[in-house]
């Protein structure tokens, strides 16, 4: 799957583990691990498959945030990805935008 990031300095953090250790900390490992998983997919319905969608934490966001869904590598953080393009299902969405990796408890 096509993985694109809102902003190059997201991307250059997702990119270099130290940066990311640096931003991230402890959960570093496990974001870089989403962020394969994610660029590894053929396409986002693959999330949707039990295993996987466990092991991720894969699930759509409500209200303000619908039309964008989450992988959660750690707690307290999510990955925020937004597909493009205007697919009907998931198993048609090769292309994603990082839009933030957050901590959304604080």
């Amino acid at each position: 799957m096509d993985v694109l990031f809102r902003t190059t300095k997201l991307q250059k953090i997702a990119n270099d583990k130290r940066k990311c250790q640096r931003t991230f900390g402890q959960d570093a490992d496990s974001i870089m691990e989403h962020l394969s998983w994610l660029a590894a997919a053929r396409h986002l319905g693959e999330f949707q498959n039990q295993p996987l969608q466990r092991m991720t934490g894969f699930h759509g966001l409500i209200g303000q945030e619908k039309g964008l869904y989450a992988l959660c590598p750690g707690y307290a953080r999510r990955i925020v990805i937004k597909p493009i393009g205007k697919a009907a299902v998931l198993s048609e969405i090769f292309s994603i935008e990082i839009i933030v990796i957050e901590d959304y408890h604080s």
